[in-house]
């Protein structure tokens, strides 16, 4: 008989052959896909470290805009400081002691905000008038006036109050008093908001390292190189020196190229903001990418022949010691049967088989765990009520204790007390009703006026309050609670220094799809810089978090910052939380909710 028919006989004879042909087909579609992946790994990695590489580029270059979002905002902000353009257009060309003092403070001012701000490395002002230097680095320092003809001072001036970024060349000298080779400097006029804008130029400086910081802690070897590039392609910083920057095709995010001043083929990364249009460039060593490469075709192949052995040891292997194990499980099943859930295995194995037995212990542990827990469980609920129906009994003893509390005060003629006690009550029981998520205007204003008349009564009708609330507001949803912590701040920050003659009034319209709900007081009202703090605070807060080192910075905004998070959570970026004050005189706080 021919070789393939004796194959063919013990293969439906016996059992062994039939597992091992079994084995055999199932290890041939692998030894397949092995193969084609081997041919595919060195594409596949290209793909896989192109992905990864693009998000962490992503986080980075967002990162970077930010920065650069920050460093635009503080230099708007410095530009149009009316203080310091004072102190500015008070001091001329000749330099006395009256002169000194006045730029002492804008040397104050501008040193506060570079220690403030972490980002900043340095920031100056170029005082044309005098010919002075102001650096937060090193004070004062009379310039020589050539700088008048440099290429930056030219292109600063015609920006009209345009930022103008400056990058250093690497043949600065060490010892410049204007800029830092190892720093980038955005520069404009001062004086933005002037029509003839101004004549002394800012500067804000940024160290490289700061924006190349979170390259480093993603950078994917020690001989990748990093590059960062202005919109008009200028090298701003790169973290290791080459020839030059590669030539990059701008219709491509990945490209292998030839690195200028290296014999070697480099895989190049870009990616470019779409705000800034400042572009990340990463570059890796071609050969050191697929050094990994190889390492996995080694690693396949090696996993190919083991898989073949291990299918025919596996075949005889599985074939004898295939009956045991099932006995074992039928005298398993037999003991859950007549109730005895206490069985296990004590098995090793790591084949099928084991994995049953293994299952089988879990089930029967999860079965009795499942009788065990029905009774906890049915004594968890029975607690979990109580706890609930305790949780209701204590705002109805605090009702009925400040109901006694008004009684007594009647019984002994305490009008004042009694009436204090009777708005405390009205207002408590709304806080602590967790019911309802919002409620209407009319309601809030009602509401409001319980937690006024307390504070009337505190402060002995010091104040008076005056509501506006025309019709068409009065039935519109607005979440509750909503007000009162700025009706407490009015009161509180405001009118509490005002012997007498203290105004409170609260209004709502409708206007432009917005329902506007605005609370004021002619008390103290905020300081101008107070009031700039404030307003930080306020910006800092996104989608209900705000910025903790703001928050720290004016715990007195602390009820505004939670209102404005509320604000964020509920309504997201279509509400807004408004302050306006003036020193003295009044503070005007406005909420504009979407209808």
């Amino acid at each position: 008989m021919n070789i393939p028919g004796r194959l063919m006989r013990k293969f439906s004879e016996s059992v062994q052959w039939k597992l091992m042909g079994l084995f055999v087909l199932i290890l041939i579609p692998l030894v397949l896909v092995s193969l084609y992946t081997v041919g595919r790994s060195q594409s596949i990695l290209e793909k896989q470290v192109g992905d990864r590489t693009r998000g962490a580029m992503e986080s980075a270059i967002q990162y970077i805009d930010l920065t650069l979002q920050s460093i635009e905002e503080q230099s708007v902000l410095l530009a149009t400081d009316d203080n310091l353009n004072r102190v500015l257009y008070s001091v001329g060309a000749d330099i006395d002691r009256d002169s000194i003092n006045e730029l002492r403070k804008a040397m104050a001012q501008i040193t506060n905000v570079t220690n403030n701000n972490r980002s900043i490395s340095r920031i100056s002002i170029v005082h044309a008038d005098s010919d002075m230097l102001i650096s937060s680095d090193y004070g004062g320092i009379r310039l020589d006036d050539s700088y008048r003809s440099s290429d930056w001072f030219k292109e600063v001036t015609a920006a009209a109050g345009r930022t103008v970024l400056y990058v250093p060349p690497d043949t600065l000298p060490p010892g410049d008093l204007i800029f830092n080779k190892d720093n980038i400097t955005f520069m404009r006029l001062m004086d933005l908001n002037s029509a003839e804008r101004g004549k002394h130029i800012l500067m804000l400086s940024i160290g490289k390292d700061k924006l190349l910081d979170l390259v480093k802690k993603i950078n994917p070897s020690k001989n990748a190189v990093w590059y960062l590039l202005a919109g008009d392609d200028r090298l701003i910083a790169a973290t290791a020196k080459l020839a030059a920057v590669p030539l990059w095709d701008h219709d491509k995010e990945l490209q292998v190229m030839d690195m200028p001043g290296t014999d070697e083929k480099y895989i190049m990364f870009r990616i470019k903001s779409s705000i800034s249009k400042w572009s990340l460039m990463m570059a890796q060593p071609k050969a050191e990418l697929y050094k990994e490469t190889e390492q996995l075709r080694l690693f396949i192949v090696v996993i190919i022949a083991a898989s073949g052995l291990f299918a025919l040891v596996a075949a005889a292997l599985f074939y004898t010691s295939l009956s045991l194990p099932l006995k074992k499980l039928l005298h398993g099943m037999t003991q859950i049967q007549i109730g005895n859930l206490n069985v296990r295995f004590k098995e090793t194995r790591r084949d099928e088989l084991g994995y049953l037995m293994n299952a089988f212990n879990q089930m029967a542990t999860e079965q009795k765990h499942l009788i065990e827990n029905i009774y906890e469980k049915n004594l968890q609920v029975a607690k979990t009520e109580l706890k609930f129906l305790q949780s209701q009994i204590n705002p109805h003893f605090l009702y009925n204790t400040m109901d006694s509390i008004y009684w007594m005060a009647k019984n002994y003629d305490a009008d004042e007390i009694s009436e204090m006690v009777l708005n405390l009550s009205k207002f408590l029981r709304l806080n602590l009703d967790k019911g309802r998520e919002t409620m209407t205007v009319a309601e809030t204003f009602a509401h409001l006026q319980y937690y006024i008349r307390v504070q009337q009564l505190r402060f002995m009708d010091q104040f008076e309050v005056r509501f506006a609330l025309p019709d068409d507001c009065r039935d519109i949803q607005v979440l509750r609670l909503l007000v009162q912590p700025l009706v407490e701040n009015a009161i509180i920050h405001g009118l509490e220094k005002r012997q007498t003659g203290g105004l409170l009034e609260i209004t709502a319209e409708k206007n432009d799809n917005m329902l506007h709900i605005e609370v004021c007081d002619n008390g103290k009202g905020l300081p101008a810089e107070r009031l700039k703090t404030v307003h930080h605070v306020l910006s800092s807060v996104r989608n209900g978090r705000g910025d903790a080192e703001a928050a720290d910075k004016e715990q007195a905004a602390f009820g505004l910052r939670n209102v404005k998070a509320r604000l964020m959570l509920y309504y997201e970026n279509r509400a807004d939380l408004a302050v306006e004050s003036r020193e003295n005189e009044w503070t005007r706080v406005t909420i504009r909710i979407p209808l």
